[in-house]
């Protein structure tokens, strides 16, 4: 196993050890990268030792070590106990108690294990900090190296050492917030929660719940249960609503709920049902937990439902296009998308007065003239203002919830 030590203080009476696989990225912001420990830096040494002393990684970190295609190295950070016991909680609680960890060994240092789990640069950020050494802080980081220093401060509870420096940082990295589903969606969730930035923590949930297609994964960073079960549970409360809504409009419709002509309800009332049908929003009806969906994506498939203009011949006869006749009350169907119509509506047509005899005992003679006009119909309008008042009042989560 390859392990590397680095000095954080000269005087050190505590070494924190460290275990972790080899990050195959390289780091770009400046900070000490895991792949390459700093052999030019006067704190670090290395050494390689094939078999696993008393201090190397626990039995379970190593076997999984095994199954990983990067290996396990291990960093040892020489501190000073009074510096971590003033800057962190956890520290105080673990050197001032009766802990194992509390009593020097055979070296004269106080050994402080730790699971791996935590990314060995921001570590070392976070140590240099906690030692006031501020002239090695990066001017800049990455806002996976922010997650990873925040991990550590809400392990360690030692915020006040890394506060103004992170400020600066998350001021930096504000317009690299994601818009949708992915790792730094939710490396920023851990940092706004960590580093008490309330809207911030309201705009990446909020997009979390929108885009969200299940429980947020937040792969190995420490994000608490409660925040994921909340995301999840709104979203799946939200797709619930719109879709109960959506068949609720179908039974309104069914049920002559809404004030409107059979066969404008007829034509509509199809469409709308074929809509929902294609897109899986009808039979079977959509349930918890709803897997796989996520709400944007559902608001802009009904959004996208192509349901019908629909015109009405209001004279006896007339013609519409191609000379083609249309008797009273013809209905004029013409299709268009939900809030971005592919084409231009029909204006009203008239129709030139004509007559027509036909034999005795079937239609009368007929001497007027007709018109094609819209039917105006409140279903669309109805649909698409419920979408756009749903997606709206989408908020995220508050995060005084949580502290």
């Amino acid at each position: 196993m390859s392990t590397s030590y680095v000095d954080i203080d000269p005087d050190a009476d505590t070494l924190i050890i460290l275990p972790h696989q080899i990050d195959p990225c390289p780091a770009v912001d400046g900070s000490p990268s895991p792949l390459d420990p700093g052999e030019n830096d006067p704190r670090r040494e290395r050494e390689d030792t094939n078999a696993t002393d008393s201090h190397s990684a626990p039995p379970q970190a190593l076997e999984e070590a095994k199954d990983s295609a990067y290996p396990i190295v291990e960093s040892r950070f020489k501190v000073s106990m009074k510096h971590l016991t003033m800057a962190a909680r956890r520290a105080k609680v673990m050197f001032t108690g009766h802990y194992v960890e509390a009593q020097p060994e055979a070296d004269g240092l106080r050994h402080w294990k730790f699971e791996p789990i935590f990314d060995p640069s921001a570590f070392e950020i976070v140590m240099d900090a906690i030692h006031g050494h501020t002239q090695k802080l990066p001017k800049a980081v990455t806002i996976k190296t922010m997650a990873g220093i925040a991990a550590v401060v809400d392990d360690l509870a030692c915020h006040r050492a890394l506060w103004f420096f992170a400020k600066i940082w998350i001021d930096q990295l504000r317009r690299s917030i994601p818009s949708e589903i992915c790792d730094d969606l939710t490396r920023w969730i851990l940092v706004s929660f960590v580093f008490d930035e309330p809207e911030l923590f309201k705009s990446t949930t909020r997009v979390a719940i929108l885009e969200g297609k299940g429980p947020l994964s937040p792969s190995e960073l420490p994000i608490r249960p409660k925040i994921i079960e909340m995301i999840d549970a709104e979203r799946e409360g939200l797709l619930e609503v719109l879709v109960t809504h959506l068949h609720s409009l179908v039974q309104r419709v069914c049920q002559d709920g809404i004030t409107c002509e059979s066969e404008c309800k007829s034509i509509v009332l199809g469409t709308l049902i074929h809509e929902m049908m294609s897109t899986k929003l009808f039979l079977p009806k959509p349930s918890r937990p709803f897997v796989d969906l996520s709400l944007s994506a559902t608001t802009e498939m009904i959004r996208e439902f192509q349901l019908p203009t629909l015109y009405h011949s209001n004279g006896s006869h007339g013609s519409y296009g191609w000379n083609s006749s249309l008797p009273c009350g013809a209905w004029v169907v013409h299709k268009e998308t939900f809030g971005h119509s592919d084409f231009e509506k029909c204006p009203d047509l008239k129709f030139p007065k004509s007559k027509k005899k036909k034999k005795k005992g079937s239609e009368l003679i007929y001497d007027s003239s007709g018109t094609l006009k819209e039917h105006t119909c409140h279903l669309q309008e109805l649909v698409d203002s419920e979408i756009i008042g749903l997606q709206t009042e989408v908020q995220g989560l508050e995060l005084s919830s949580f502290m």
